[in-house]
């Protein structure tokens, strides 16, 4: 218990060996991840293939597994491995040098064969249900809209789970099982009380198809909630006065898209959410009977809270956990209030937007560091398949012991609603990232740049 254990080595034959894009397999005991290591094989050092590693905790036994295809073209790249749980069926990218057509495009490695299962580039998510039955990924159809794809390895069918009417779905995953498939889908809200424009508003929003019901159902809507320049502005004018405002910013298109603003007033607590960061970036993760699903945005998306319980500000990033058999959404990371900023943002940030030196301009406009929330709650997460934990990585904010932008992991205890920081560099060269998490939530892993056998930086060799 506690144990922090390296996975993956720099070969010194070769000197600049990195690693990275982990998943965990065998219930815990077992790591799948990209690295350029060739352990014993005749391969290339210049080329990214996917190893399994086991045995790197105390009382185990070491072993390295050559995962993806053996016979790798020079010039090949594999990455983003995802996998069942015993890692005889995985779903991969592969990149490959010209001519080949695609370039880049997902395989399937089921018991030692390896299949295409896309023939047009692509890079925007598969996933493999725990027991190895499904496989799920992203891939544009015969008009050029990316679709997600549900493929049965028992009947070798493959299924179209997002709609006709979507305009753009990706990053799916799916159940242990492959009962259930989470995806970002994105389609055009016509409403004309939200837009006069005729080929609508988009957002990445979260969906949940389920096999047998023939349609995914919505389960992050949010339609009406986007930052809204022109709100701001009369925000600001409200605050500062028309003369002042107009006298640096002449009407709200000078605002850009308004994103400063709307974190602020996010912040301030006068707007419920600054509507600026959708699920588009890194979608969402399900537990493995389906039931659970973890995202990240900064909209305002909690429809339920403690007896207690004050509402949280969501002007960054910010975790969310959806219960589908409920139909409710907790909002997981707090940001605390507005006073928690200056002694976060304010220590690294530019002197020309402290205390005495931000401008009027900026200030209107909540760009100065003790208005304008500079830190990320959380940049992705997973969901164990068990349901009752969640890894997440980011920079610890609002909590001012976090450095800013030095992405850390963290881990959230769903039925005690526990907190714990299972990393803290203090120092954002030293970033772990890309974490992942066991069945059972007790075990997780991640990609870094420090090495914490020796406390030294390994950030030219990732492990």
């Amino acid at each position: 218990v506690g144990q922090i254990r390296q996975v993956s080595f720099n070969d010194p034959r070769d000197g600049d060996t990195d690693s990275r894009d982990v998943t965990i397999t065998d219930d815990g005991n077992c790591f799948v991840y990209t690295s350029e290591n060739i352990f014993a094989t005749p391969l290339l050092f210049s080329d990214w293939r996917t190893w399994k590693t086991c045995g790197v905790f105390d009382g185990q036994t070491l072993t390295n597994t050559l995962v993806s295809d053996p016979v790798q073209e020079g010039g090949t790249d594999y990455s983003f491995p995802q996998a069942s749980n015993d890692a005889s069926v995985v779903c991969l990218y592969r990149t490959r040098p010209s001519p080949n057509v695609p370039r880049r495009d997902i395989i399937m490695g089921a018991d030692g064969i390896y299949t295409p299962l896309t023939t047009v580039d692509t890079d925007r998510g598969c996933d493999v249900s725990y027991d190895g039955s499904t496989v799920v990924y992203a891939e544009e159809d015969s008009d050029g809209v990316l679709q997600t794809y549900l493929y049965d390895r028992q009947s070798s069918t493959k299924t179209k789970i997002s709609d006709a009417a979507t305009k753009r779905a990706k990053w799916p995953r799916t159940s242990a099982g492959g009962s259930r498939t989470v995806f970002v889908s994105q389609k055009a809200v016509t409403d004309p009380t939200l837009t006069s424009s005729s080929s609508g508003l988009k957002y990445d929003e979260a969906w949940i198809y389920q096999r047998g019901t023939g349609e995914p159902e919505q389960i992050a809507n949010l339609a009406g909630q986007q930052c809204n320049r022109t709100y701001m502005y009369e925000l600001m004018v409200k605050d500062y006065g028309l003369a002042a405002v107009a006298a640096e910013f002449s009407s709200p298109s000078k605002l850009g898209n308004g994103g400063t603003p709307c974190q602020y007033y996010a912040a301030k607590g006068v707007t419920s959410g600054a509507g600026t960061i959708s699920l588009g970036d890194n979608g969402a993760s399900i537990s493995g009977d389906g039931r659970f699903v973890v995202y990240g945005a900064n909209y305002d998306l909690s429809t339920i809270r403690g007896t207690h319980e004050a509402k949280s500000t969501v002007s960054a990033r910010n975790l969310f956990l959806f219960d589908a058999t409920l139909g409710l959404t907790w909002q997981i990371t707090k940001e605390g209030n507005q006073s928690q900023l200056e002694d976060y943002c304010c220590p690294t940030a530019s002197g020309s937007v402290q205390r005495g030196t931000c401008s009027l301009r900026n200030e209107m406009k909540g760009f100065c560091c003790w208005q304008r929330p500079c830190g990320h709650p959380t940049v992705d997460q997973r969901i164990s398949s068990d349901g009752k934990s969640i890894v997440f990585w980011g920079d610890g904010f609002p909590d001012a012991t976090h450095v800013n932008m030095d992405w850390d992991i963290f881990h959230y205890h769903i039925p005690t609603s526990t907190l714990t920081t299972i990393t803290r560099t203090s120092n954002k060269n030293f970033d772990e990232a890309y974490a992942e998490i066991s069945s059972g939530g007790d075990v997780v892993a991640w990609t870094s740049d420090y090495d914490f056998a020796t406390g030294e930086s390994i950030t030219s060799t990732n492990q």
